[in-house]
Parts: C-alpha cells; structure tokens; sequence
C-alpha cells in the first residue's frame, strides 16, 4: 500500500493525501461532465 515516497516511513504527508484526493475528485467531476454531454 506504499507509494514511492513513503516507503520508509510508510505514513505519507498530508500534503500528498490531500493532492491525491483532489485530482480523484477532479477526475470524477470529468468524467461526470463527459457523460452528461451528449
């Protein structure tokens, strides 16, 4: 479950948890604006 930074510590900084849940919310909203045009 670790990614490439975070393999020594195995707790990753709350700026990357932050970063991946943004662009996981704005791949969401995309993929929901691009099925919603017809």
């Amino acid at each position: 479950m670790s990614s490439n930074g975070s393999v020594v510590t195995g707790i990753e900084p709350p700026t990357i948890l932050l970063l991946k849940n943004s662009w996981t919310t704005l791949t969401n909203w995309a993929s929901l604006l691009l099925t919603s045009v017809p």
